[in-house]
């Protein structure tokens, strides 16, 4: 009788000791009126607005989009704090991991950019340890150098050989690690990877490669849209705590960077005709006859009338007084949230008219 007791108190002793050990390693947690109480010191940017310090990012594209030279212009740019695309940024010292594209291609690029950047601030290196060695790899490099902002192109060359990319639950237990060594360190890591196909009005975490579980452990997102008519083109921007917005861009041969595009994001899935009219209406104040429009172009007026009935139907131009149009104004992405739970019928055209690309046998400039 007594050996049993003995033997029960002990079995209660047992339990209670690892509750203990149990909520010890759980924490306190804090309570919902304490959270509200809490001071947060200002949120920290690397890019203002676009890539807040501490948090991992996806920079997603298309083979021969140009992600790798978008990287490289950000990486030179945040060098010495110089704004990227009409965007400011904060100086930081930064590593890129090369992992695709050789010293060689990479020296040609840096160099062809032209950008006064301070190359002593990066670090590059040609390879890497796969996951999950690669993740302590990272964090030790970063505390050992000071590291602000890291790029990995891309990602499928360090994730774990023989992993179920596909899989969500093998995916996010592989890159939930490299989100929580960006908050530890307080440092920015941005991985690029490819995107498939886009379809219309699709959203960013559709389109890339890969499990959701990659997207999914991203705090920001960003989608390069493919290059087209003469190097035009957008990054999307959406993530959290984020404003969604769309960047027009264009690419520059002579230096070899991005620059922020005066187009309007509403203009990149058009014809070349109709960004041509476009264009003209713009240069000729912001309204124009078809009449000014063909001289200006050097076009049939009975071609240019035509092209501006199908834009007026489209929503392309408007018609603000007899025989005269104007650009549209354009609609600007945000996060309201509608009690339909539908997007407004004009931000849903928006989109599609951005997604909305020309057929693949139109010609399409690739950056390897």
């Amino acid at each position: 009788m007594n050996d049993n007791l003995v033997a029960l108190v002990e079995q209660e002793s047992k339990q209670i000791e690892r509750k203990r050990v149990i909520l010890e390693k759980i924490g306190q947690g804090i309570r919902g009126d304490e959270l509200m109480k809490k001071a947060f010191p200002p949120r920290r940017w690397v890019v203002d607005g676009v890539l807040p310090q501490g948090e991992l990012a996806v920079l997603s594209g298309k083979k021969g989009s140009g992600k790798t030279l978008l990287a490289l212009n950000l990486v030179q740019s945040i060098s010495s704090g110089l704004d990227f695309i009409g965007l400011k940024t904060n100086p930081t010292k930064a590593l890129f991991i090369s992992l695709e594209m050789g010293p060689r291609t990479i020296q040609t690029r840096l160099g062809e950019s032209r950008i006064p950047w301070s190359p002593e601030k990066v670090q590059f290196h040609w390879s890497w340890p796969r996951l999950p060695e690669g993740a302590e790899a990272l964090e030790s490099f970063i505390g050992a150098h000071s590291i602000g902002l890291t790029f990995v192109d891309v990602i499928a060359k360090i994730r774990s050989r023989g992993s179920d990319w596909s899989d969500y639950g093998s995916a996010y237990e592989q890159f939930g690690p490299l989100r929580e060594i960006a908050q530890r360190t307080d440092s920015s890591i941005v991985l690029l990877t490819h995107e498939r196909k886009r379809k219309e009005g699709e959203d960013p975490t559709e389109r890339i490669l890969g499990s959701i579980g990659l997207s999914g452990n991203a705090g920001v997102l960003l989608s390069l849209m493919r290059m087209i008519h003469q190097g035009t083109g957008a990054l999307e921007i959406s993530g959290n705590d984020i404003q969604h917005q769309i960047i027009p861009i264009e690419l520059k041969t002579d230096p070899l960077l991005f620059v922020r595009s005066d187009v309007s994001y509403t203009e990149l899935g058009q014809p070349p005709e109709r960004r041509a009219i476009l264009a003209a209406i713009r240069e000729l104040g912001g309204k124009a006859t078809p009449s000014q429009i063909a001289d200006y172009l050097g076009k049939e007026r009975s071609n240019i009338n035509h092209q501006i009935r199908k834009m007026t139907e489209s929503g392309d131009v408007v018609s603000v007084a007899y025989g005269q149009y104007s650009l549209c104004t354009p609609i600007h992405f945000d996060h309201s949230i509608h009690s339909e739970g539908q997007e407004p019928k004009e931000r849903v055209n928006a989109v599609n008219r951005v997604n909305t690309f020309p057929s693949e046998s139109e010609k399409e400039l690739e950056i390897f």
